[in-house]
């Protein structure tokens, strides 16, 4: 009888400390974002003497948040959809010339660079009027998920990008 009522008491005490009320989550707004900077009225123009653009983050983005930008590029096809390039990237010319197109980013802002070893004024496609496309993860891993960050449109589906309202584009 006493092993009995010893079991009774163990198991009543076992269950009875599981329970308890500290374990709820709190979840912040924690939406991955896309949105476009550039263009129409608010131009990224880079020239000779100006090759950086900054773009400041407001909001500031979190310290696990990861940047990926994007370069709408012009498409010969005239395809339905855009076509955005992954930045980092190079155009290596004839005659060696190269163009490169660069970027870095901090919790408040995104720098972008345009770096060529020609006058830009002979490249004004590369260099006026450029569009960006801004794509922010929040808390970012991309070790399980495998995804081609290069491509935009995988990265958009995968994550579950929505647009949100920074940026500056007027472009429709």
């Amino acid at each position: 009888m006493k092993k009995i009522l010893l079991l009774f008491t163990l198991t009543g005490l076992l269950t009875l400390t599981g329970c308890n009320n500290d374990d709820d989550v709190v979840v912040a707004n924690t939406s991955n974002e896309t949105f476009e900077i550039g263009g129409g009225s608010n131009p990224i123009n880079f020239t000779n003497d100006v090759d950086t653009y900054l773009y400041t983050l407001d909001p500031a983005i979190g310290q696990a948040d990861v940047v990926l930008i994007y370069r709408l590029v012009s498409d010969p096809y005239n395809a339905p959809e855009d076509i955005w390039e992954p930045v980092p990237t190079t155009y290596e010319f004839e005659g060696g010339d190269k163009l490169s197109y660069n970027t870095d980013f901090t919790r408040n802002s995104i720098a972008f660079y345009l770096n060529a070893n020609f006058d830009l004024a002979q490249a004004p496609d590369y260099a006026l009027d450029q569009y960006f496309r801004v794509v922010i993860l929040k808390g970012f891993d991309n070790s399980a998920n495998r995804v081609d960050l290069r491509d935009y449109n995988s990265v958009v589906k995968r994550y579950n990008v929505v647009e949100s309202n920074r940026g500056n584009s007027t472009r429709k």
